[in-house]
């Protein structure tokens, strides 16, 4: 299991966490800013928090609670040599 770091570097103290639900806001605005496309709150949780095989999710939080970087693995099925499993390979960093 993943836990908190803290990270300084030279242009702040940074924290690298899991994600909790309280950052699905900011999750959304840094995706919009990246890749300069609307990430709609229902469409994170569908992709993400209901995706039923599950997702791994961390982010960067500055000093000023700003989330700066983020991880994101969706899971979905797939079969490999005839075997079927849940995979977490997938993932959307920005």
């Amino acid at each position: 299991m993943v836990t908190e770091q803290q990270v300084e570097t030279k242009t702040g103290k940074f924290v690298i966490r899991p994600y909790t639900e309280e950052d699905e806001e900011g999750v959304c605005r840094l995706w919009e800013t990246v890749f300069e496309k609307e990430m709609p709150l229902s469409l994170w949780r569908w992709k993400y928090m209901k995706n039923p095989h599950g997702s791994r999710i961390l982010v960067c939080v500055g000093e000023d609670r700003m989330i700066t970087i983020m991880y994101a693995g969706m899971g979905y099925l797939a079969n490999v040599n005839g075997k079927t499993g849940d995979n977490r390979g997938q993932a959307n960093s920005c």
